[in-house]
């Protein structure tokens, strides 16, 4: 019971690294079945300035394809990682071949400011947004919903 000779040494640093070499591999598998999610910004015109969202492309994300958008409007009080933090969006992206698409857009209601112009939260979302994702990304642009909740689904 002491002392490994050689041969049991080997043994164990081989299984060792058989383990260690199945690990890595199922991990990449994992890795690659994964939506991505990104940061992006616009330049929107009916804002006048440069505003955040976030993309959330499919697993397996091919150019030479289009995918249908689906717009996820954030609700007051909250922000575009909201969808993120607490929803399994990032599990429904891996099974759905959609790009989910999440604008900032504060405590606006989504709708444009009658007393401040640099306000145009609607104009933004309906003009700027879809521009931008359908020249940026392989959207299909026949294809589009959206979703929200609390002020999102307002």
């Amino acid at each position: 019971m002491g002392t490994l000779n050689t041969r049991q040494k080997d043994r164990q640093v081989r299984g060792g690294l058989g383990r260690l070499c199945l690990l890595i591999a199922l991990s990449v598998s994992v890795a690659t079945a994964q939506s991505i999610l990104r940061q992006d910004s616009l330049f929107s015109p009916s804002m006048g300035a440069y505003e955040r969202l976030l993309i959330l492309l499919p697993t397996g994300y091919d150019t030479s394809r289009r995918y249908p958008v689906v717009y996820l409007l954030h609700g007051l009080a909250a922000n575009p990682s909201a969808w993120i933090r607490y929803t399994g969006i990032e599990d429904y992206a891996r099974d759905f071949p959609f790009i989910f698409v999440m604008p900032d857009a504060g405590e606006s209601w989504y709708v444009n400011s009658y007393t401040d112009p640099g306000e145009r939260y609607q104009d933004y979302l309906a003009r700027d947004v879809p521009a931008f994702i359908s020249s940026r990304y392989a959207a299909d642009t026949s294809h589009e919903a959206v979703v929200g909740y609390s002020m999102g689904g307002f």
